[in-house]
């Protein structure tokens, strides 16, 4: 998608570089984060704004306004609303380093109702092929800015607003559908995924290998099987604890992990905190 030879960077526009109307392109560019600690926080921006941002190499962390974390993988989207309490940042515990696409823009309300149906249709976080219309339109505009091709503000104006329109088609009539074959295996994860033993029975139900179960998978998703189990099974986890008063071991048990101390690891690798402060948080 970009040459990792040439600089992208990015940079914000002044007024004068944009024109009002239904959308602003304020900023866009490629950042890459390597530093676990570095957290973006998403405050101080005027009304109506958002910030689309998508994963081309290694992934990182949405937190939402809930503390909820978002893993946003490899040929992954997140729609950020600001100004917000939202953060960003890489996902602890890897060594790749997180490369993503983004721009900014400010919308009116009446181009807000957009922007909010797709969050409501795909949540914070989403799976885009990166051959999609709306990630080709967002790339050729980061692109020509950066070559200089775009001096023009209705340019710029027609390229964010093409971006948008895109994107919206694309989540809002559902185009990006997985296969057959991984629809099935999310469904089988989803359905028991607090008493599956591995990834490999998943394979054996549908009658295929777990290597090519989960080439697929991850060509698709942008994780492998064993992480959207993990995915699912915190999730679940969260909810919990945050609705229930069972015991941690209680829960560890229903999510199907094998044990209390293996799930409290888990938990506190994948979510920076351990499951009874999570608790404490979120009833606070």
């Amino acid at each position: 998608m970009f040459d990792h030879d040439f600089h992208f960077g990015f940079e914000y526009l002044s007024e004068e570089e944009t024109l009002e109307g239904p959308l602003r392109l304020t900023a866009l560019g490629v950042e890459t984060e390597w530093y676990p600690d570095k957290v973006t926080k998403h405050n101080e921006r005027p009304i109506y704004t958002y910030t689309f941002l998508y994963t081309i190499q290694g992934s990182g962390i949405v937190e939402d306004e809930k503390g909820i974390k978002h893993v946003c993988g490899k040929n992954h989207a997140a729609l950020i609303f600001e100004p917000s309490k939202t953060k960003r940042y890489p996902e602890p515990g890897t060594k790749e380093k997180w490369r993503y696409c983004w721009i900014m823009f400010i919308v009116t309300k009446q181009t807000k109702k957009y922007c909010n149906q797709i969050l409501e249709k795909a949540g914070i976080v989403f799976y885009m092929p990166p051959n999609s219309m709306a990630i080709t339109s967002m790339v050729d505009l980061i692109i020509k800015r950066r070559l200089s091709l775009l001096d023009s503000r209705y340019l710029m104006f027609a390229g964010a607003y093409d971006f948008l329109c895109k994107l919206s088609h694309e989540i809002l009539t559902e185009r990006y559908k997985f296969s057959p074959m991984v629809l099935e295996a999310m469904k089988i994860i989803e359905g028991r995924f607090e008493r599956i033993d591995g990834i490999l029975e998943v394979a054996e139900e549908l009658h295929v290998s777990q290597n090519y179960l989960t080439r697929v998978f991850k060509q698709e998703c942008g994780m492998t099987p064993v992480k959207y189990l993990l995915k699912v099974r915190l999730n679940y986890a969260m909810e919990l604890l945050t609705s229930s008063n069972e015991t941690i071991k209680e829960i560890a048990k229903e999510c199907g992990f094998s044990s209390e101390s293996y799930f409290v690891k888990v938990f506190q690798k994948k979510m920076s905190i351990s499951p009874s402060d999570f608790r404490r948080k979120r009833k606070n």
